[in-house]
């Protein structure tokens, strides 16, 4: 998990997506932070609700 960020809020499969995005990407703050940003909307939906979505990178 990212230490800047709590993503225990996240559903799993969001947190999981953002932890491999720093851990790939270690010096873009800024752009976790606004990617960070759009995983926590409260519109944002789930993957896990997406049946028909499919996450090549999950």
């Amino acid at each position: 998990m990212s230490e800047k960020f709590d993503t225990s809020q996240l559903p799993r499969e969001l947190a999981s997506v953002f932890d491999e995005l720093v851990a790939r990407d270690p010096h873009q703050g800024e752009f976790h932070q606004a990617v960070f940003e759009v995983l926590s909307w409260p519109a944002f939906p789930s993957l896990g609700e997406l049946v028909d979505y499919q996450v090549p990178w999950l």
